[in-house]
């Protein structure tokens, strides 16, 4: 599979993705809990 543009919504979608396996793999032994916080959402140059 081709990798998404960078800052699109599907490399949002992927990043979070990985993102939520990572935390899973933690859970129950030192992570109690998930945020997502988006500082800022507009398109830039990449």
């Amino acid at each position: 599979q081709d990798p998404s543009l960078m800052f699109s919504e599907d490399d949002q979608n992927s990043l979070l993705e990985q993102y939520h396996l990572g935390l899973d793999q933690k859970c129950r032994k030192y992570v109690v809990g998930e945020l997502i916080w988006n500082f800022a959402d507009f398109m830039t140059n990449q």
